[in-house]
């Protein structure tokens, strides 16, 4: 359920990147359930990092005759963290670079998991305004 005290207070502050929103209710509505704001992401499922990596990058790296056991080891042990792996964290980020170092590909898949992009409600943990929404937030 939206918190209409913070809808309110949202609807007339404006958007942090495009700025006011409509007077209009239902355009509003559209406007803060627009995907425009990238935000990090913490959790990210383990199969999602497994598929960020290009199949030829895993087979070079892990290659158990000229692969680094030891990258694939700590590899292993990221992909087996509780079925999601914190891309928040440094550590992790900068073993995970270092894995795949000169994979560049595989790099820029990686950093790109640590971002998603959502709407201002989802930011805000509204989930989808609509216009009835506004209608009532502005009420108040």
């Amino acid at each position: 359920m939206t918190d209409l005290n913070a809808l309110r207070v949202e609807l007339d502050d404006g958007h942090p990147d495009t700025g006011a929103y409509s007077l209009d209710d239902a355009t509003a509505a559209v406007e803060i359930n627009v995907e425009n704001r990238a935000v990090d992401r913490s959790n990210v499922p383990a199969p999602e990092i497994l598929a960020a990596v290009a199949p030829a990058d895993y087979l070079s790296v892990f290659d158990p005759d000229t692969g680094n056991a030891v990258h694939r080891l700590y590899f292993e042990d990221i992909m087996r963290a509780g079925g999601t792996v914190d891309l928040d964290n440094t550590n992790i980020r900068t073993a995970l670079t270092a894995i795949f170092a000169g994979k560049a590909g595989t790099i820029a898949a990686l950093e790109a998991l640590h971002t998603v992009t959502v709407s201002r409600a989802q930011e805000l943990g509204f989930g989808n305004v609509r216009t009835g929404t506004v209608r009532q937030a502005r009420a108040l």
